[in-house]
């Protein structure tokens, strides 16, 4: 019995030296993992771990949801959930449309709205000075214009000393103004002109002496011209989120506003162009219009934070995409929005609001320093309040 008893207790602490052995073991094994990691890798895995928790409690919610998040100084995602599920991205639909404006053109680009003038300025029998010919008015989908540009193109027409006009004032259908409920801008541009140049003193001898144009006017020679740089309507695009100028921006793609060709479709077709230059992931991008009222916008969060890094990377893009986006708490959609804490003046981002769709994507500095660019989208929503939240949440995560 004894014999028995010894070799019971030799067992028993064998077993507690073997467990004990283990423990250490997966110590210092735990540890060396530790000290093989760099700060960021650290940083990136308790990263992880808190964003896990937030998709838990998502997982668990009856609206859709993709999110990517990007870290841009180490060029490398972090974090992801549903991030290739197609979703509605409401107005962060202009920032495609922005960056094909600026992939093709440079920041110096001017929407012009000119006056020609074609005829010639003639003398009659007693004297008189007198146009025979057209004033052709052509555009370039410039939303900025103002009924005082009308004016300014009259005084114009008004310094070449004419007494009268032996034609027509003709606007081609690229000119836009900055008015409300017009169906016909042109013409209405032509007709104000009109009326403007009568209280001149200016008689007009035909009976139809204004109308509009379905083709591009650049008849005869230049008499004015009204420029407006792009930044001015990215500015008004994307802080406000304006989807008329959105919409004047992705017309203003095809032929840029001054040559021939110009159809609906193919504006949309060089979305879609730069689109399949910016990520590998194209066929999950589906573009309707330029302001994202549509429904049938389609887009991934993967295919958005592609596109911020795109433009990141582009110094010709960047500067105009970057310093025209909302800023948290401080201006356009956005200053209402995160006025306190870690997100307070850092998150510049996009946002897109539909009656049941919230987005946000753009860009902050995490609190490792690192530059991130995010897109987290939110679809069949019972409360916007909620996708908000959700966005929040996520780059607090990240930046506190």
């Amino acid at each position: 019995m004894k014999e028995v008893f010894i070799e019971k207790s030799l067992l028993l602490k064998r077993i507690i030296l073997f467990i004990l052995s283990t423990f250490i073991l997966l110590g210092l094994s735990a540890q060396t993992d530790s000290v093989t990691l760099s700060p960021n890798e650290l940083w990136v895995k308790t990263m992880q771990h808190r964003l896990d928790s937030i998709t838990q409690l998502v997982k668990k919610q009856r609206y859709s949801v993709g999110y990517s998040i990007m870290d841009l100084t180490a060029d490398s995602v972090i974090y992801r959930y549903n991030g290739q599920k197609m979703l509605k991205p409401a107005s962060t639909q202009k920032l495609f449309v922005a960056t094909t404006l600026l992939n093709n053109l440079s920041r110096d680009y001017e929407f012009r709205t000119q006056l020609y003038v074609d005829g010639n300025v003639a003398t009659d029998s007693v004297g008189r000075r007198y146009l025979k010919g057209d004033i052709c008015i052509r555009g370039s989908f410039d939303p900025t214009l103002q009924t005082v540009d009308i004016e300014q193109f009259a005084q114009k027409i008004q310094s070449l000393k004419i007494d009268s006009i032996d034609g027509r004032i003709i606007a081609d259908n690229r000119v836009k103004l900055d008015v409300k409920k017009v169906k016909d801008v042109p013409k209405y541009f032509a007709e104000n002109l009109y009326s403007s140049l009568v209280q001149k003193g200016i008689v007009f001898s035909s009976a139809e002496p204004f109308g509009s144009s379905a083709e591009p006017l650049a008849r005869g020679w230049c008499l004015a011209t009204i420029a407006t740089p792009v930044n001015k309507i990215l500015n008004v695009m994307l802080k406000k989120s304006d989807n008329g100028y959105a919409e004047c921006v992705l017309q203003n793609l095809c032929g840029m506003g001054r040559n021939g060709g110009w159809t609906y479709e193919n504006c949309k077709e060089k979305v879609r162009r730069m689109v399949s230059q910016v990520t590998d992931s194209a066929q999950q991008y589906i573009i309707e219009d330029g302001s994202g009222l549509s429904y049938s916008n389609k887009c991934s969060s993967d295919v958005l934070v592609d596109l911020l890094r795109y433009d990141y990377k582009n110094p010709d893009i960047f500067p105009s995409i970057y310093e025209n986006l909302p800023i948290a708490g401080i201006d356009g959609t956005l200053s209402k929005r995160m006025k306190t804490g870690p997100l307070y003046n850092n998150v510049r981002a996009k946002t897109g609001t539909l009656n049941d769709t919230s987005t946000l994507a753009g860009y902050f500095t995490a609190s490792n320093g690192h530059f991130m660019a995010f897109a987290v989208m939110v679809n069949n929503l019972g409360g916007l309040s909620v996708g908000k939240s959700l966005q929040e949440s996520i780059c607090t995560a990240l930046a506190k």
